[in-house]
């Protein structure tokens, strides 16, 4: 337990949704809740960290949950998770979106995720949370858990993988050693979006409808919305390249009215700034006040 759930009024326990040591999660609930009046809902928080650093761990979502948790609305609603995976020094993608899907499943089995969840994540994190959706559409449990999603927070995420190397060279080794070289556009299948305001291009297309259909480019997000959180100070992942292409293409009206003339409604987005370099992020007031406010 560290010293920030030590000092908070919530409860923390661990369990295991698989047999590796990372197959964790973290369940924070408020003190005051008990059995008559536990939280139907969840908060649930996907670390960073490049898919490969374990210095990144659940514990990084501690400071949000707590602080979030202690808040009188969210404390008699809600309860926290943060998920750990397995990273890419032993396995490549798709396995660390498996994992978290596993891991949800993991959560409804023991508490139930109830009626709705909110997916936190950070860095890498935010990837994978919107990856659940694409491989959620695989078979029919998941397609239950991912509905029940109805809001995505991205604290300095990543959104599209083309977009690391246009930034940074450096970043090409991390990328390859997560999701292997891109060919075949590769990075593109693996990607959320597509760095592309048209809508032909996009591989995916993320609609706000509920459907049965089988459509390989549609992606529901049932009444759901992103919302972009990112600092003017992240000194990995500069605002002009992630998160302003990322809203280009959601606040694009060919890719809107491509969604539209399927019959979808193309789903909402929201920017807000918030403060601190990327890994202070997370730690400060200005994410937790950002989550309050919108949620």
């Amino acid at each position: 337990m560290t010293d920030i759930i030590a000092k908070s009024n919530i409860d923390y326990t661990q369990i295991k949704y698989g047999d590796h040591p990372l197959n964790t999660i973290g369940v924070y609930t408020p003190r005051d809740s008990n059995a008559a009046t536990a939280p139907t809902k969840w908060l649930v928080f996907i670390h960073g960290g490049a898919w490969r650093d374990p210095n990144n761990t659940h514990h990084d979502g501690d400071y949000i949950l707590t602080s979030l948790l202690s808040q009188p609305k969210f404390a008699s609603k809600y309860r926290g998770a943060s998920i750990d995976y397995t990273l890419s020094n032993e396995k490549q993608h798709p396995s660390f979106v498996l994992d978290t899907l596993a891991a949800l499943r993991k959560l409804d089995d023991v508490y139930g995720l109830g009626d709705e969840y909110v997916l936190i994540g950070h860095s890498a994190g935010a990837h994978i949370a919107l990856q659940t959706f694409i491989y959620g559409r695989q078979d029919a449990r998941n397609r239950e858990l991912v509905r029940k999603c109805s809001k995505v927070f991205g604290i300095e995420g990543i959104y599209i993988l083309d977009l690391l190397t246009a930034e940074n060279e450096g970043y090409r080794g991390f990328t390859e050693e997560a999701f292997g070289r891109n060919t075949n556009q590769a990075w593109d299948e693996a990607s959320p979006f597509t760095a592309t305001a048209a809508a032909e291009d996009q591989r995916y297309l993320w609609v706000s409808n509920d459907t049965t259909k089988d459509e390989s480019r549609i992606v529901p997000f049932v009444n759901g919305t992103l919302y972009i959180l990112h600092s003017p100070s992240d000194e990995l992942l500069l605002e002009k390249y992630q998160p302003e292409e990322i809203l280009k293409v959601l606040q694009s009206e060919q890719i809107k009215n491509g969604i539209r003339s399927l019959g979808y409604s193309p789903i909402d987005v929201v920017y807000e700034k918030i403060a601190g370099k990327h890994e202070e992020a997370i730690k400060r007031q200005e994410a937790v006040n950002a989550i309050a406010k919108f949620i």
